[in-house]
């Protein structure tokens, strides 16, 4: 019965394609198509039908292998069903949430199924004043979320990615929108991602940072990743060669790899975490290869990221014509933050520059571990329980011990074991979280050991907020400082007015546009 059923489903391709050719034709004979246009639809509905009647034959014959056939072509003739219905609803007007919640369940389930994993409204062109579509790699427990939103204040139609059952789940119980899956299993070209125009991204650190093992760092891994990254930009159509005719430089046609061949070397890294940072090139350029509208991109990463694989990550985005690529590190115990974080950001504009610095008009208040958990003053933090003392100093060997009256070490997956010296207090999710910028309440899930292993890998939303709000034009350094004083009862200035929330409307997203504005047909066209 399944096998008739899916049979079904490459016979309603066949009969949508041809009514579809029909169409064209008769547009053709108005004078509102060309020869072209008739060609191709005749050409997808032989196809389609010739598809309908090989599964016909291999359902009845069944030769060796023909499963994998039948079902890539019930595969294809989904994909068909759900592109025609999305272009005849779009071709109809604006696709709102209101319109679709109209939609009968058949259309619905079958959007449903062509935009999987992401939200079927993001077939459609944005209707005018919906919010900028952001997808967020490597998400985590909503760090960059909470940044953009609860200290930024800005609203975007965002979509989170990320392998951990029990981060997705604190980011979901946050108001968060998170899909469990491997980067790397989905589609950069999808159909759904060609209005997305903001991608963040944090590759795995471990293989780069102080705290890991540093596989990233031998030379064999950043030749190998430099190596990959070189075909990212080629098999995107964006490698450059000299025309010997006329000694001027042409575009190089799109390879015939797929990007898990592209992908494929970096198996032999040691630490598979490291080739991540292939992710940070293929997924802007594969999208702008399928004819997307990403404008910008942030990246966070080890502070230590080998500077090699900076290059071969700005030498990509320049050569795809990106005018803005810059790399910069910040700590986000300068940001007013209870801990130290000191992390690599990359952020790059494809149209214009960034005008918002990272850098605030004055210095923000250091927060001390003890003053964000409101413990008294003279209070020690024990890292790694009882250790023997060196009579040299007459402290405990190995360093597991610092003071609470300034900012803290950095969190890391082994801060599960961190107590209060002086009665054993140990340390919680909440705490763990506040200390690195989040509100006390934020929902972490999971054990205890998973959350704080969450809080220890997430982007500090303080430093979220600086970033996104440069890249958006959007002044942060004053939802910072509130931020934080809502947080740390951190002083504000008796008069802290850095400037309006908003930027003129208009142009780039660097030169100072915080939305898409309206989101007409036109605009959009013009920022292709």
């Amino acid at each position: 019965m399944q096998r008739e059923q899916q049979l079904a489903v490459v016979e309603e391709a066949a009969r949508r394609l041809a009514a579809y050719a029909d169409r064209v034709r008769a547009a053709h004979a108005n004078g509102t198509a060309t020869r072209e246009d008739v060609e191709d639809a005749d050409l997808f509905a032989t196809e389609a039908a010739t598809a309908a009647d090989d599964c016909h034959w291999l359902l009845q014959e069944q030769p060796k292998g023909w499963q994998w056939i039948f079902d890539c072509s019930v595969a294809s003739a989904r994909a068909e069903i759900g592109a025609r219905v999305a272009a005849d609803l779009e071709a109809e007007g604006w696709m709102t949430p209101e319109r679709y919640a109209r939609l009968d369940d058949d259309t619905r389930r079958i959007l449903a199924d062509y935009a999987a994993p992401w939200p079927p409204l993001w077939l459609f062109r944005p209707a005018p004043g919906a919010l900028p579509r952001v997808i967020n790699l490597f998400a985590g427990p909503g760090g960059w979320c909470e940044g953009i939103r609860a200290v930024l204040g800005v609203d975007l139609d965002m979509v989170g990615v990320d392998l951990s059952e029990d981060a997705c789940a604190t980011a979901r119980a946050a108001g968060y929108r998170r899909i469990v899956a491997s980067v790397t299993d989905l589609d950069p070209e999808h159909p759904a991602l060609r209005w997305v125009v903001g991608l963040i991204l944090s590759p795995p650190c471990q293989a780069f940072s102080p705290a890991g093992r540093r596989k990233g760092h031998e030379q064999a891994a950043i030749d190998l990743i430099r190596d990959v990254l070189l075909h990212v930009g080629a098999h995107a159509g964006f490698a450059m060669i000299l025309d010997p005719k006329d000694n001027s430089w042409i575009r190089v046609p799109r390879s015939d790899y797929t990007w898990e061949e592209i992908r494929e070397p970096l198996v032999e890294l040691k630490d598979k975490r490291a080739g991540l940072m292939a992710e940070v090139a293929i997924w802007p350029l594969a999208m702008l290869a399928a004819g997307g509208r990403i404008e910008w991109v942030a990246m966070e990463q080890s502070s230590a990221l080998p500077e090699e694989i900076e290059t071969a990550l700005r030498d990509q985005f320049e050569q795809a014509a990106w005018r803005h690529v810059e790399f910069t590190t910040l700590e986000a115990s300068k940001y007013g933050t209870a801990t130290r974080r000191r992390r690599r950001f990359l952020m790059a504009v494809r149209a214009g520059s960034p005008v918002i610095p990272t850098t605030p008009t004055e210095p923000i208040p250091v927060t001390s571990y003890a003053a964000a958990l409101e413990w008294p003053a003279g209070e020690e933090v024990n890292t790694r329980g009882e250790r023997p003392i060196d009579p040299a100093t007459g402290r405990p060997k190995g360093g597991n011990c610092f003071s609470a009256d300034k900012p803290g070490w950095c969190l890391t997956t082994k801060s599960r074991t961190w107590k209060r010296q002086s009665d054993g207090l140990r340390l919680n999710p909440p705490d763990a979280g506040r200390l690195i910028g989040f509100r006390a309440d934020y929902p972490w899930q999971g054990s205890r050991s998973s959350a704080i292993e969450q809080a220890a890998d997430v982007v500090s939303p303080v430093i979220s907020a600086v970033v996104i709000g440069r890249l958006l034009g959007r002044y942060w350094e004053q939802p910072v400082r509130e931020h934080l004083h809502r947080l740390y009862k951190t002083p504000l200035p008796e008069q802290h007015q850095v400037g309006p929330a908003d930027l003129t409307p208009g142009g780039p997203v660097a030169a100072g546009r915080a939305e898409i504005p309206a989101q007409q047909p036109e605009t959009l066209s013009r920022s292709a």
